[in-house]
């Protein structure tokens, strides 16, 4: 996974607003809005999740053994 493209994203803590009516809105707390790379990583969210646990299975395999 090429991870070149998060690079510059707003760190966090990023805070998820639950509105009572409409969508949920996720806002940086540091500046309050998000940018493009910003973006990039929250759609990539489920592949880096998926990333995770595979590396999390290959750690527990070799501490197994």
């Amino acid at each position: 996974m090429n991870l070149d493209k998060f690079e510059g994203h707003t760190p966090g803590p990023w805070i998820l607003y639950h509105r009572a009516v409409g969508e949920p809105s996720i806002h940086p707390l540091p500046v309050g809005k998000l940018n493009e790379i910003d973006w990039n990583l929250i759609v990539a969210a489920p592949l880096l999740l998926a990333e995770i646990k595979r590396l999390k299975r290959l750690i527990t395999k070799e501490e197994e053994e």
